[in-house]
């Protein structure tokens, strides 16, 4: 789930998804974005098993049958899909920038960014090493039930509202 835009850093996945793997493996973008046709160019070119499915409203349902979640991205904050990942106790292959390293801790195998070769070796290892997936999805689940909620996001921001204006400030 995926913006396709240059910080994504999707080249990165195509990358990735161009090596052997030990067992048939589908890579699937959901997601919209000015990259869109040059991805599709380059997947067709190389015959890549990468699918974009455009913008989707059952991302639940894509993480449910996920074996990993792979993060390739240039520089981030704290990505949602990321914590949606979590919630769903998917195992992440991520990369270590901004965010993402303090959200995955023992969740995932980091990688350097920009590097294809790492991440697919990462995506392979997480399908073939006996009980990986099934830690790192334990592990996932585990953050994921840590994870604020949107009640508590809506909370802090009353607290702050209600610290920092005083009744009157902001007119009628």
């Amino acid at each position: 789930m995926a913006r396709l835009a240059q910080q994504k850093g999707l080249e990165v996945l195509l990358e990735a998804a161009s090596g052997a793997y030990p067992e048939k493996v589908v890579f699937v973008v959901a997601g919209e974005g000015p990259l869109r046709g040059e991805l599709e160019e380059r997947i067709a070119a190389g015959g890549l098993p990468v699918r974009l499915l455009g913008d989707r409203g059952d991302v639940g349902d894509l993480l449910r049958v996920a074996a990993v979640y792979v993060v390739p991205s240039w520089w981030e904050g704290q990505p949602l899909t990321v914590q949606e990942a979590l919630r769903a106790g998917v195992p992440i292959v991520g990369t270590r920038v901004g965010g993402i390293p303090g959200m995955v801790g023992d969740a995932g195998l980091l990688v350097p960014p920009g590097d294809g070769k790492a991440i697919r070796d990462a995506v392979v290892r997480v399908l073939s090493e006996p009980g990986l997936a099934e830690k790192l999805g334990k592990a996932a689940a585990e953050r994921g039930r840590r994870l604020p909620t949107e009640a508590d996001a809506v909370q802090a921001v009353l607290r702050a509202y209600a610290r920092d204006v005083a009744p009157g400030e902001l007119g009628n």
